[in-house]
């Protein structure tokens, strides 16, 4: 049987052609009773465990640093995962909201989708997406940006790349390759949303309602998009959203796989920041970029970063994310202890550009970040210290997550991964040249120093007890006392 390809239509036709009782319903989130479907042998080995009925309801897995800490969140980013099965002919169309408003603007948020082993298959980022109603702006893009106004999208989730797509179209599934089994696997679909960076517990502070599904719980003051199966005879049928606590017993429940970053190649004379060969499996986010590094725990030691943070949108100014006149629309760095099952991002462990560029009393866009185990600050430094340490401007990131009723039950066998994200602009032309997206994929350390050029970060051990003789030489070399924020 030949695949149904589903032409796209215009955004006016396309209105028109949703029935009027499911827009209803999309806009108002409902939630209906969930159904369930016996799990597939070949379930997501990332996601899902084989033995285990997964629920045939929307949004089923939610990820952030306060909840199951799955695929790499960091303080600002919600990440929404769908397991779906879609036949021949049918698709998978999303009603949502573009998140933001007037206040806050949520910094980035995209849709991409994997196939069950967590590899990526396609894309749209939100400067791609064309809002639902004609003539209207998407407010990140350049254009849009001027007069920002935050309506409705639809997607459309097809079967298999095959033939072609339009406009807010993507691929489910990857080419089947000669011979394959004709059963049809399972895929995800992730959203991802990066919101204001000091929502450290992802907590929604603009939402319209109470309640995730109200809009808070990290996706930028909207609803969570409604999901339809729309079969070939143009049948919608809407997905019902998961409750909550069937996403508990879920995420409590199954085995997320090994997730670990591949170790790479450049470590052995000390942490340096490389751009991995190959992120397959670890479900990237093609619209973005990462370098990471990798370095040993040693008792008393701690890792001095040290860096310049490109300009980036004020969201919590009210900043239009697709502003004009900045170099990257997110930057951050986050510690990921890399160890079985997933590398989970430390809660306390993320350095963002709000904190450097934004913060009040903070100056120009330069760095300096201690990454230590809490046990080993607070034995080497006293309070006074520490504080000398905060007015410095040196932010602490944490090294591991630990036991503080029994901190030598912390595992240091295992290395952390450092995590820099590069979110770009998104604009078709980019002229920002210094970003980890122009780093070829497997290159050596001094490639990513050269593209980086003054944005680079570098990484060294450092004995604990050094790190306060070093500030106060810089301090006194420097002119006007601001060594650190200069």
């Amino acid at each position: 049987m030949a695949l149904v390809v589903f032409s796209p239509a215009p955004a006016a036709a396309t209105l028109r052609s949703i029935p009027q009782q499911l827009l209803a319903a999309a806009t108002s989130a409902l939630l209906l009773a969930p159904l369930a479907v016996q799990a597939d042998p070949g379930l997501p080995p990332a996601v899902l465990k084989n033995d285990q009925p997964i629920p045939e309801c929307a949004w089923l897995v939610k990820s952030n640093i306060a909840m199951s800490n799955w695929a790499l969140p960091n303080q600002a980013t919600t990440y929404w995962s769908h397991p779906y099965k879609i036949q021949e002919g049918e698709k998978l169309v999303m009603l949502g909201h573009f998140p933001g408003n007037k206040r806050q603007a949520t910094r980035f948020f995209s849709l991409q989708t994997y196939d069950k082993f967590g590899v990526s298959v396609d894309t749209l980022f939100d400067g791609q997406i064309a809002p639902l109603k004609p003539g209207q702006p998407n407010p990140y893009t350049p254009k849009g940006a001027l007069n920002p106004v935050y309506g409705r999208y639809m997607i459309e989730i097809l079967p298999a790349q095959a033939g072609r797509k339009g406009p807010n179209q993507m691929w489910g599934y990857p080419q089947q390759a000669p011979g394959a089994s004709a059963e049809v696997p399972y895929g995800v679909l992730m959203l991802r949303y990066i919101g204001a960076p000091d929502q450290t517990v992802n907590e929604d502070k603009y939402g319209p309602g109470p309640g995730e599904f109200g809009g808070a719980g990290g996706q930028g003051g909207v609803p969570l998009p409604s999901l339809f199966l729309v079969d070939r005879t143009n049948s919608w049928r809407p997905i019902r959203l998961c409750l909550p606590a069937m996403r508990a017993a879920f995420a409590r429940d199954s085995n997320p796989g090994r997730l670990a970053l591949p170790l790479v190649s450049y470590q052995q004379a000390g942490p340096v920041f490389v751009r991995p060969a190959s992120t397959d499996g670890v479900f990237p986010n093609d619209a973005n970029a990462y370098l990471t590094a990798q370095a040993n725990y040693k008792p008393d030691v701690a890792l001095l970063l040290e860096g310049r943070v490109p300009h980036t949108p004020n969201s919590l100014a009210g900043q239009a994310p697709g502003s004009p006149n900045q170099q990257l629309r997110y930057w951050s760095i986050c510690v990921n202890e890399n160890a079985y099952p997933i590398p989970l991002t430390q809660p306390e462990g993320c350095l963002d550009d709000q904190q450097v560029l934004h913060a009040p009393g903070r100056k120009g866009d330069r760095f300096l970040a201690l990454v230590v185990r809490k046990s080993d600050l607070t034995r080497t430094f006293t309070p006074t210290e520490r504080q000398e340490l905060r007015k410095a401007g040196v932010f602490v990131l944490d090294w591991f997550t630990e036991d503080e009723n029994n901190p030598a039950a912390t595992p240091t066998s295992s290395p952390i991964t450092l995590l820099l994200r590069n979110v770009p602009s998104g604009r078709k032309h980019d002229p920002f040249q210094s970003q980890a997206g122009n780093v070829p994929a497997g290159s050596p350390p001094a490639v990513a120093q050269r593209v980086m050029g003054d944005y680079a970060v570098s990484i060294r051990h450092v004995a604990l007890r050094d790190v306060l003789t070093e500030l106060r030489r810089r301090q006194v070399r420097s002119v006007n006392g601001q060594a650190v924020q200069r």
